[in-house]
């Protein structure tokens, strides 16, 4: 359960641009992108590792037979912000549902979305560019850590678009994960949207 999320300040940087939003695959990303993913996963301190294209694609490689599905926001030509999903079928209630997922399991233990300075209104982008893609039933978003931006956002942008949103605990992440009792390991949240 979520008690208090602190708004976070919306940093616009020295100029403001419209982001420009896709969903694409590894194949559709440049050198440049992958150097700028790289820079976006090494500012989170909780998720980074995790969220780095190189551990992406050994992930993908080790334990999924999909691409990554890649949500990217640009400013101009720059990336600016990069989430690595994966679509899944699932079967709820007897019917089919196509599932955009977090590429988070045992070995991969935290999540989240990337963006330029921690900047809330990219990851709403984000967001709403994965909403409205048509491309999942279900977004689920596993092992964020409490008061992330990536929940922060999913609320904001689950109540614009009239989606229902269940966030709870999930899992304390593994040992070969955690840090010292108090670090992040010990506040990982589950956020799904539908």
């Amino acid at each position: 359960m979520i008690t208090a999320l602190a708004r976070q300040p919306r940093d616009s940087g020295p100029q403001q641009r419209e982001l420009d939003t896709a969903l694409t695959t590894a194949v559709g990303l440049s050198s440049g992108d992958y150097a700028r993913w790289r820079l976006l996963a090494s500012q989170g301190p909780c998720s980074g590792p995790f969220a780095d294209p190189h551990w992406i694609l050994s992930w993908t490689e080790a334990f999924a037979p999909q691409e990554p599905v890649l949500v990217c926001a640009r400013d101009g030509r720059r990336l600016v912000g990069i989430a690595a999903l994966q679509r899944l079928v699932e079967s709820w209630g007897g019917r089919r549902l196509s599932v955009l997922q977090s590429r988070t399991n045992a070995e991969s233990c935290r999540f989240a979305f990337l963006s330029w300075k921690g900047r809330v209104d990219i990851q709403e982008r984000l967001w709403r560019t994965l909403c409205q893609s048509g491309g999942g039933d279900v977004i689920r978003i596993e092992h964020v850590p409490e008061g992330s931006p990536t929940i922060l956002a999913a609320l904001t942008v689950a109540e614009d678009l009239g989606w229902r949103c269940l966030v709870q605990p999930t899992f304390l992440t593994s040992a070969t994960c955690a840090e010292p009792s108090g670090g992040w390991a010990s506040s990982a949240k589950s956020a799904s949207t539908s």
